[in-house]
């Protein structure tokens, strides 16, 4: 019998390590929760269209909004211009991971 190549490539077992240390916990989502009141401004990500790609060129765009209501899956949020958002805490959440990865 050949030996066996060793990949280069991670395996199955070694991704998924690596998934579930970036992964958001529970307990961090409730810990956000606890600490999100109304009135405090956060960051959200929000859809923009694109014309020249028709359909296609939706890009994420980092708006900032006030949060107006508070409930057990989301929180809602008025942006600057007006629109209201319903935002997960999970979106919450990794955009506060996102935000502590960019100052590293």
């Amino acid at each position: 019998m050949p030996a066996r190549k060793r990949s280069t490539e991670l395996s199955r077992t070694e991704v998924c390590a690596r998934y579930m240390q970036e992964a958001i916990k529970p307990q961090q989502i409730a810990s956000i929760r606890g600490q999100i009141k109304i009135g405090d401004i956060i960051m959200v990500q929000t859809q923009k269209g694109n014309h020249k790609t028709s359909g296609n060129g939706k890009t994420g765009v980092l708006r900032e909004g006030t949060v107006i209501g508070i409930f057990s899956n989301f929180a809602h949020v008025r942006l600057q211009s007006g629109v209201c958002e319903s935002v997960s805490w999970l979106e919450i959440a990794g955009g506060d991971k996102e935000d502590g990865d960019e100052e590293d």
